[in-house]
């Protein structure tokens, strides 16, 4: 029995990881390459592959530019979908917790630490997460200035484009309150 026909009668939970990246990859010879893929990731696990980029993908066996697409795609796929399923889980992002399930899953394969902020409506609301500072492989280089500053200057700049001018004063404020 062939791969999607097992697929379609037993569920996508019945399948390998190696037999759903050939679902995937569709065409000829699919097991070969899904086979290849799973050997030239890192540590032979396929949440390696969350860690490769389009260019990484291409210099697999068999894949070829198309596929490296469909796969790359499929994977930051998963990703918003994680994160849309915390959002309709968690619609109130009042808890540490529901804030670190919507970033893990961009954060968790960073190469350097990132200083994030979880903006939030005075309902708990996410507005946004917004990246603040970058740092080194081991430490974030946060200041709280500067984090402040980062935080009121992306709502200026909302401000301004609602009002369609622009608010100087309103950076004086924030010069002011630091």
């Amino acid at each position: 029995m062939k791969v999607r026909e097992r697929m379609a009668l037993y569920g996508a939970e019945t399948l390998s990881n190696r037999e759903l990246l050939s679902v995937l990859l569709g065409g000829v010879n699919t097991n070969q390459v899904a086979q290849n893929v799973m050997d030239s990731l890192p540590h032979k696990n396929i949440y390696d592959l969350s860690e490769l980029d389009v260019l990484d993908l291409n210099k697999i066996d068999g894949i070829g530019k198309r596929n490296a697409e469909i796969l790359y795609a499929a994977v930051k796929l998963g990703r918003r979908l994680h994160k849309e399923r915390v959002k309709l889980h968690a619609p109130d992002f009042s808890t540490p917790r529901a804030v670190a399930d919507y970033v893990m899953e961009d954060m968790r394969c960073l190469t350097q630490e990132e200083f994030r902020a979880a903006l939030l409506t005075c309902k708990n609301q996410l507005i946004t997460v917004k990246t603040l500072t970058k740092g080194t492989i081991n430490a974030s280089l946060a200041n709280a200035r500067v984090e402040r500053y980062s935080i009121f200057e992306y709502f200026h700049g909302i401000f301004n484009a609602i009002s369609g001018s622009r608010c100087h004063s309103f950076a004086k404020i924030l010069d002011f309150t630091f």
